[in-house]
């Protein structure tokens, strides 16, 4: 055990550190834009009223509290999203410990969830934050609860509050009903807690509301769901292919079925659940366009319960005298993350250049109400919105235009016009 968590530190230093020196990505100005669209009392009350169609109001929340405190800088943002990967290992390793009731076991989960080149996503864009915090509040809620039942006691409402969370800051999260009565199906085999059944009952209002037409999740293609089943199989295996090799072809559906059967002649619940863990966990994001690896972060817990179960389960049932079958085991899955580090950056916005566009219009005169600001040229690609959402940011509710050549003046009230010329933002109007 102490090895395994030595090695997931050391991971953790090596191959996940460098992301501090990360900048901001588009998707970071487009994600504080939205989260500055609203005020702090709506943003609350979309927490509180977690059925409500607003977008991932938890992660809403910090955006917008480390932009208030720090503005657009990355190094904040990167400190969160390093400290929210560190306690995923920690809770991941809590989590599993308490479902199988082996300290190695949620060891070697955490080693296994510690640092993997098909996330790396997860390490270079706080976009990914969402998935971050996701993660944290589910693994917490899982643990949790598994902690009371093995002790036969109900699970604490505390529960509901940590998948509340979960879910206002992804919706991933709305399989925890079924992870739960899954846990009850394999380890205590009576009726659930009332607590299973209010978190089903719970979970209706939410579906109904990411799914309604003000939610931004019914109107974006990316998120459309495809009840075609054959496709949705492959998603998932392409899922687990980039956890296993990022350049990988997608896993076939049928490898399946060496985990389950090793499950059932091992007679490990613990990866039985594992493994049904990550298809509740599958099921959101294989139904829709496919993602990068890092959204299949959650669902990976079960992936790497599943394995770690398996080790353990081995040793225990055939090699029970044989103390290095463990230490092999760890070392073999610390070898694997170390050699697999290929991995593809996401782009990252200069973040000279947004110091600089932010910087000139602050520089400007307020804007009346109802003003434009044309910003000509500029140091970003033709299709990057970014420029926008700088805009927004520094003047909020003022249209932001963007042009190849300075515009005509033609408009009431006029606009003002910014051009990109010698490296600099002048204006022109």
């Amino acid at each position: 055990m102490v090895l395994a968590l030595a090695l997931a530190t050391l991971f953790l230093a090596l191959y996940v550190g460098p992301g501090l020196d990360a900048g901001l990505t588009d998707d970071d100005a487009m994600n504080l834009y939205f989260a500055r669209q609203q005020n702090w009392g709506s943003l609350l009350w979309a927490n509180a009223a977690y059925w409500s169609p607003a977008y991932r109001p938890l992660g809403a929340v910090v955006y917008r509290g480390v932009y208030a405190i720090w503005g657009f800088q990355p190094e904040p943002f990167r400190v969160l999203c390093h400290i929210l990967i560190a306690v995923n290992v920690v809770l991941a390793f809590w989590a599993a410990w308490m479902l199988s009731d082996s300290a190695f076991t949620g060891a070697l989960t955490g080693l296994l969830l510690s640092y993997n080149a098909g996330f790396s996503d997860l390490y270079r864009s706080t976009g990914t934050l969402y998935d971050l915090l996701c993660f944290a509040f589910l693994a917490a809620a899982t643990g949790l609860y598994a902690q009371a039942r093995r002790g036969d006691r109900a699970p604490t409402p505390a529960v509901l509050l940590l998948w509340v969370l979960a879910l206002n800051s992804k919706e991933i999260a709305v399989v925890l009903p079924a992870v739960l009565i899954t846990y009850e199906v394999l380890w205590k085999r009576t009726r659930p807690p009332l607590l299973v059944w209010a978190a089903a009952g719970m979970a209706v209002p939410y579906v109904l509301g990411k799914l309604s037409s003000k939610s931004v999740l019914s109107t974006v293609d990316g998120y459309r769901v495809t009840l075609d089943i054959p496709a949705c199989l492959e998603n998932t295996g392409r899922y687990v292919g980039a956890l296993l090799d990022p350049y990988s072809a997608p896993v076939h559906f049928a490898w399946l079925v060496v985990p389950a059967a090793l499950a059932w002649i091992l007679k490990s619940r613990t990866a039985a659940f594992g493994l049904l863990f990550m298809l509740a966990g599958a099921a959101p994001l294989a139904c829709i366009p496919p993602r990068s690896g890092f959204a299949f972060y959650v669902a990976a817990f079960g992936l790497a319960l599943t394995a770690a179960a398996l080790v353990a389960a081995v040793w225990d049932r055939w090699l029970p005298r044989l103390g290095w079958v463990r230490l092999g085991a760890v070392f073999l899955a610390g070898l694997w993350i170390a050699g697999a580090q290929r991995v593809e950056l996401s782009p990252h916005l200069s973040e000279a250049d947004v110091r600089a566009l932010a910087e000139a219009l602050r520089g400007l005169p307020p804007p009346e109400r109802g003003a434009r600001i044309a910003l000509v040229g500029g140091p970003f690609p033709e299709d990057n919105w970014t420029p926008v959402f700088v805009g927004q940011l520094v003047y909020p509710g003022i249209e932001i235009e963007r042009h190849a050549v300075p515009p005509p003046q033609k408009q009431e009230p006029p606009r003002i016009v910014l051009v990109w010329t010698n490296g600099q933002w002048r204006r022109a109007d």
